[in-house]
């Protein structure tokens, strides 16, 4: 099977730029969630792409409506941009300065929480600060 390692190092070879590898393998690694989320994905799917993986949509938006049945592009553009939209809209009220200017050092438990900052934040963009600093413990 042709594994993003494998393409990596294949592009590598060929001096591809490290932008346009990323790109290629970034998609690859993605494409087989994506393609099992395709014909009904959830806010959430939408909003973790629009959050992680904003470089590569247009790609497999693309692959999608070549080679997925019932793929309706115009469709998951627009629920793509409304998730765009909740994120811009709503942005992750604490960061890593926030914890910093808090007192906690970077650490794995620091790592850790802002990992859960994210993942409540995709659930629901429109989570109040004060939820997010209880879990700091502040």
């Amino acid at each position: 099977p042709i594994t993003p390692n494998k393409v990596q190092a294949e592009m590598s070879g060929l001096r591809y730029s490290l932008d346009i590898i990323k790109s290629v393998t970034n998609t690859l690694s993605a494409l087989p969630t994506f393609l099992q989320n395709a014909n009904n994905p959830s806010d959430e799917y939408l909003r973790e792409l629009a959050y992680t993986s904003p470089n590569i949509v247009t790609y497999l938006f693309n692959y999608a409506e070549t080679y997925v049945e019932n793929f309706n592009i115009y469709e998951a553009e627009e629920r793509y941009t409304e998730a765009q939209d909740a994120l811009k809209n709503n942005p992750l009220p604490v960061t890593g300065n926030d914890l910093i200017a808090m007192g906690m050092k970077p650490s794995p438990e620091f790592k850790n929480l802002l990992a859960k900052f994210k993942s409540i934040y995709i659930k629901n963009p429109k989570t109040p600060k004060d939820d997010y600093l209880k879990l700091a413990g502040r």
